[in-house]
């Protein structure tokens, strides 16, 4: 059957606005597929986005408590170190050890008609009190003491005489080469 158009042809649309409409209706439906391949696009963006911010967020507590985990060590180091500067400080100290070794040298070296009436020993030097009945004991006494180079330096502090104890001299001794 034919198509019969019963309407007036006056009210049919001239052929520029057939065109014009043909054109805005391809510029709507290529403008709905643009919103369309952008929306999938932006969709896509933020996934690729979110999933990106997750990892970071995992990774991030993954440190966290990595960090945690290592305090009790740092706390340990920090604490060891703190100790290995104090000891070096101490060890760092003059000592008297090694006038305490002389000096106990020296004493067990002494003959029996010396007497030590005193003995101080310090991080500088030893002063030593010695008494003795007679003058050749006294003698060999101080021979003993320049032969042996024990100390480097020996200063007679004093020198008495009592008719009834003998000889008596301090001495103070200097710190070895």
């Amino acid at each position: 059957m034919k198509n019969i158009n019963l309407a007036p042809s006056n009210l049919a649309p001239e052929g520029s606005f057939v065109k014009l409409s043909n054109t805005i209706k391809r510029i709507t439906i290529l403008g709905f597929v643009v919103y369309i391949v952008l929306a999938i696009g932006l969709l896509a963006y933020f996934i690729v986005v979110s999933s990106q911010i997750n990892a970071s967020l995992a990774k991030q507590e993954k440190l966290t408590i990595s960090v945690r985990e290592l305090e009790p060590t740092e706390q340990a180091l920090i604490l060891v170190k703190d100790r290995v500067a104090k000891s070096k400080v101490i060890l760092g100290r003059p000592s008297a050890s090694d006038e305490v070794v002389k000096s106990k040298n020296f004493i067990q070296g002494l003959d029996q008609s010396i007497g030590l009436s005193n003995a101080e020993i310090g991080i500088t030097g030893t002063s030593v009190g010695v008494t003795a009945g007679a003058s050749s004991s006294m003698v060999g006494f101080m021979r003993k003491i320049v032969s042996d180079a024990i100390f480097s330096q020996i200063n007679l502090t004093s020198l008495d005489f009592k008719p009834s104890s003998g000889y008596s001299i301090d001495l103070n001794f200097s710190n070895s080469q």
